[in-house]
């Protein structure tokens, strides 16, 4: 899950069953990374707005205790208008 993230692979992750994407989408990998956090870091807004409709939570803490933060200035989740929510 958390490469189909970082990569954008959209058609991918639409090839999950639907409770499947729902349950991976607020799983973390084996790093202790959430797939939300792996698509705002690759700037994946595509793949950032499919999580969000599949239940990620923007708030949910990593391994490390981050949250999924705000995408810097300028940025691909930014211009999508996500930055509030992510």
């Amino acid at each position: 899950m958390s490469v189909l993230c970082a990569q954008g692979d959209l058609a991918g992750l639409r090839a999950l069953p639907g409770a499947r994407l729902r349950e991976a989408a607020g799983a973390p990998d084996a790093q202790g990374f959430f797939p939300l956090q792996w698509a705002a870091l690759n700037n994946e807004a595509e793949v950032a707005e499919l999580l969000l409709a599949n239940g990620a939570d923007v708030g949910v803490r990593d391994g490390t205790g981050q949250v999924t933060a705000p995408p810097p200035p300028g940025n691909a989740l930014k211009r999508a208008g996500l930055a509030a929510q992510v």
